[in-house]
């Protein structure tokens, strides 16, 4: 009689049990998670169904993504900022994370340019939306010919506006 083999698999786990536990994650590291956090914790998990979890939450909305020196960082989107951000394209939204992780120091056009990619057009145009929707504000520099950019509700940092002024 012929050997017949049977593969057995483990049992699928619910997507929305999954998807619970990628959240769950992310509220543990603030700072975000990798894909290799979500496989040592989930190791049952196959990685077509934490792909599937992944992309779902980002199309909800739920998580960020986000690049970094070891590779791509799922984090949690903060709640106040989900509701800011609403309406915005990626490229703004962008623009708006490399503001808003400069802190309350700001941040120069040509800093956010290098850091987004984008042309400075581009960048113009956003930060002058941004600007119009009071997400951010525009100081302008004594000291240098340039506009540095910070988030609307940080303060801003003693040393942008501690500059004297010299008298000839």
């Amino acid at each position: 009689m012929a050997e017949v083999k049977v593969k057995v698999q483990p049992p699928d786990a619910d997507p929305v049990e999954i998807e619970n536990r990628i959240i769950e994650l992310c509220h543990q590291f603030p700072h975000g998670i990798t894909d290799q956090v979500i496989q040592n914790e989930m190791p049952h998990i196959e990685a077509q169904q934490r792909a599937v979890a992944i992309n779902r939450l980002l199309s909800m909305g739920q998580l960020d993504l986000l690049r970094s020196n070891t590779g791509l960082l799922y984090r949690i989107k903060d709640s106040q900022n989900a509701g800011k951000m609403k309406g915005s394209d990626n490229q703004e939204k962008l623009v708006y994370q490399i503001i808003e992780d400069a802190g309350n120091k700001g941040i120069w056009s040509r800093d956010i340019r290098y850091k987004s990619n984008l042309p400075l057009t581009e960048i113009n145009k956003i930060l002058k939306n941004l600007e119009s929707k009071k997400l951010i504000k525009a100081v302008k520099s004594v000291a240098v010919f340039d506009d540095c950019h910070e988030g609307g509700e940080i303060s801003p940092s003693n040393c942008i506006y501690m500059t004297e002024w010299l008298e000839f």
